[in-house]
């Protein structure tokens, strides 16, 4: 198992915890951004990793372009949480990465890193025990 499976389970259930399930355009649709939100943090890993897109900054700028081109015609009912959807799984990836190392919540304007345990991101036990519970949030909504 690797630390993206772990993001994207994990960021999925988190964001179907608050999505009506019983819509199957609006399920597709957070599931699809939760994928998208559980991976581009990651998508800084050859410049400053966990920094350049693993901040407050970053979740607040790319939210912000789900929620504009999310609400379109096709897509306006479904706004508001299409966004929510990929503000969550964004945050459970920078949560993830807190437990798991330094995160550079406030980059670029200060590189000061955060961290929440001393727990290494590759701990398979850590990636195991994550897993589950992004499956669990998954099964509670379905």
């Amino acid at each position: 198992m690797t630390k993206r499976t772990t993001h994207i389970v994990f960021g999925i259930g988190i964001s179907m915890l608050f999505t009506d399930a019983s819509d199957p355009v609006m399920l597709a649709l957070a599931v699809a951004v939760a994928i998208l939100g559980g991976t581009i943090p990651d998508w800084d890993s050859k410049a400053s990793h966990r920094g350049t897109l693993h901040n407050i900054f970053a979740l607040t700028l790319t939210s912000s372009i789900i929620m504009l081109t999310s609400n379109t015609v096709a897509f306006q009912k479904y706004a508001l949480s299409t966004t929510l959807s990929y503000f969550l799984a964004y945050s459970s990836h920078l949560l993830l990465d807190l437990l798991t190392g330094n995160v550079k919540l406030l980059y670029p304007f200060n590189k000061k890193g955060f961290h929440l345990t001393k727990i290494k991101y590759d701990e398979p036990m850590i990636n195991v025990v994550l897993l589950a519970f992004g499956i669990l949030m998954i099964l509670v909504k379905l």
